[in-house]
Formats: C-alpha cells, sequence, structure tokens
C-alpha cells in the first residue's frame, strides 16, 4: 500500500499531466488512510483545485467551500476564493460568483482588473446591464 507522501506525489503527476480522475483517487486515498495533518490539508485543496481544472464545477464548489470550512487559516485561502468565484461562475450561478469576486478582491488585488472584467460578464449574463458596464469601466 503506497505511502501518503507516495500518494501526494502521485496526485499532483497525474494533475500536472492532465488526469484530474486519477488525481482526485489518490487525494482521496490518501485522505482515507488518516495521514499527517499537512498531508490532508494539501490532498484537500488539490481535490478542488482538480475538480475545478477538469471544469467540474459542482464537486470542485463542495471540495473548496469545505478546504475554506477546514482550514480558515490556509495562507491559500484568497486562491480558494477566486478557484469558488470561477467554480460558480462556471457552473452558471453570477449571483454567488460575484459575491466570491468581491471577497477575493477585499482581500487581494494582483489581478484586479480581470476579476473586475469577470464581474462585468457575470453582469451581462444576469442581463444587469448598468452593474456590468461598472464592472468594465473598474477594469
Amino acid at each position: 500500500m503506497p505511502r501518503p507522501a507516495e500518494r501526494l506525489e502521485a496526485g499532483r503527476t497525474y494533475q500536472r499531466n492532465g488526469d484530474y480522475a486519477r488525481a482526485i483517487a489518490e487525494y482521496q486515498a490518501l485522505l482515507s488512510n488518516k495521514p499527517r495533518e499537512e498531508q490532508a490539508r494539501e490532498a484537500s485543496f488539490l481535490i478542488g483545485e482538480s475538480h475545478f481544472l477538469n471544469g467540474d464545477y459542482q464537486p470542485a464548489k463542495e471540495a473548496l467551500e469545505r478546504f475554506l470550512q477546514d482550514y480558515p487559516e490556509d495562507e491559500r485561502g484568497v486562491q480558494v476564493l477566486f478557484l469558488l468565484a470561477r467554480s460558480y461562475d462556471g457552473a452558471g450561478d453570477c449571483t454567488t460568483a460575484i459575491e466570491y469576486y468581491r471577497k477575493y478582491l477585499a482581500q487581494r488585488d494582483v489581478i484586479a482588473d480581470y476579476v473586475h472584467e469577470l464581474i462585468g460578464d457575470c453582469y451581462v449574463n444576469l442581463e444587469d446591464y448598468s452593474q456590468a458596464i461598472e464592472g468594465r469601466i473598474q477594469a
């Protein structure tokens, strides 16, 4: 039986190669074998990220929200907010996506122009054109 560190590395390799289903299977197997806390934290994050990268937005949302709940002080929290926003956006829930985009912007503005464009796109999808214009102006 592979050790947790081996499962984590195998999962990362599968993820890098775009084999997200196998990556997720490795991460879940790791979690089922009582890993150390830092390994569990990493696997939990990577499960959400892998689902997102695979375009599986519902399980991505669930995994990423669970990650924020389980590890509220994790340094990747801001990144998780952005991934959640993109997941809700990808799933067609622009109202919730906008909430997460705004939470992201409140903590980090590194890609603020891009995020404002995404917010504007969400408002277009919601047919709220005045807000869409505002989002584009802020970008």
